[in-house]
């Protein structure tokens, strides 16, 4: 089993998203396969507003995952 040290790694960080303190959005490990990881992502906006109801916030995490997958070469 590969080691992850020796693994090329990436941070998946979209350049308007303001950089976490102690995390990683995600990460992009190119080894044997691909993995692409990624941190919660919550139902928070840019500015940590949250929609009121469940549904919003669901909307606003997909959204943020999806922009990640593409930062890492992902399409629709």
């Amino acid at each position: 089993m590969a080691k992850l040290e020796n693994l090329p790694m990436r941070v998946l960080q979209p350049a308007e998203w303001s950089k976490p303190r102690g995390f990683s959005h995600g990460i992009e490990v190119d080894g044997p396969g691909r993995w692409i990881v990624l941190a919660g992502q919550t139902g928070g906006d840019q500015e940590g507003n949250y929609q009121p109801d469940l549904a919003g916030q669901v909307a606003v995490a997909l959204r943020r995952i999806t922009k990640l997958l593409s930062e890492a070469g992902g399409g629709t």
